[in-house]
């Protein structure tokens, strides 16, 4: 899906697996996004299930998002299932407590402060919990702050970004940020100090083998995109394959598709298949 829509991804369509939201910023913009999209479709012999489909609507629930025109909500069905959520003595319970709240992190402020007494349980990983009082609490609090949880609005871009930037000699992070409403500045803010010496140059970093990599790329196209998830972003990629992989050819799809484009992870998980366990 990425690939056939790969010139309007970004530009007013947005494609999660067989997901596809279309978004525009008015009706008669959006019509004729539509038409692109149902002619495309219609191009590649592609199929779509009217009684899952909506049409022109303001708001629209998306991968377990409320989206409206004024920002991002929690999916109230989602929020219902974590108020619900009974306190369990089992670890896979609470990992999935944790599972599924981590999902609307981005809502809840201090979210990692207010799971501490919880992930602490999980710690040498005990087969019965032992909950203490702050876990108690805790457990408590993070329901209930998911009553009250903001909606996430839209950057503005009319207003200033505000950067904040922390560097040593070793390297250099920063938060991009915005403010809602103009905020004066203290007499501590005015006269901070630059975090950045005069003398350091902040550029990105480029290695040699990055070179070699695009000149392999440019040499030989790499195969259409995909079968991994990002675990953060929730990204997939699929690689058509003519059948069951052998671990050879897994590994060969892995590097030719994914490493050659975004580097070797630090880790990677697989399910239990025939070819990583015979």
């Amino acid at each position: 899906m990425n690939e056939i829509f790969r010139d309007m991804l970004h530009r007013f369509v947005v494609v999660y697996i067989d997901d596809i939201l279309i978004y525009s910023t008015n009706l008669s913009d959006h019509l004729d996004h539509v038409k692109q999209v149902l002619n495309r479709l219609r191009h590649y012999h592609l199929y779509l299930k009217l009684e899952k489909c909506e049409f022109h609507q303001s708001t629209t629930q998306f991968l377990g998002y409320i989206i409206s025109p004024k920002g991002i909500l929690m999916d109230c069905t989602k929020v219902e299932a974590i108020q619900s959520w009974p306190q369990s003595g089992t670890m896979k319970d609470l990992q999935r407590f944790l599972g599924f709240t981590n999902f609307y992190r981005r809502f809840i402020t201090g979210y990692s402060e207010l799971t501490a007494p919880l992930t602490s349980l999980l710690l040498r990983k005990p087969k019965t919990l032992s909950w203490t009082s702050d876990a108690i609490e805790a457990f408590q609090k993070l329901k209930a702050t998911f009553c009250m949880a903001p909606t996430l609005v839209y950057p503005d871009p009319t207003r200033p970004y505000i950067v904040e930037v922390d560097a040593s000699t070793l390297g250099v992070g920063a938060v991009l940020s915005k403010q809602r409403e103009s905020i004066p500045q203290t007499q501590c803010q005015k006269n901070r100090e630059p975090i950045l010496p005069p003398d350091l140059f902040v550029c990105p970093i480029t290695w040699s083998l990055d070179e070699d990599i695009h000149a392999a790329t440019e040499e030989e196209p790499a195969p259409p995109e995909g079968p991994e998830v990002d675990r953060f972003s929730k990204a997939c990629k699929l690689v058509p394959l003519k059948g069951l992989p052998t671990a050879l050819e897994t590994a060969e799809a892995l590097f030719n598709n994914i490493f050659r484009h975004f580097g070797i992870p630090e880790d990677i998980v697989s399910d239990r298949g025939p070819q990583f366990i015979s």
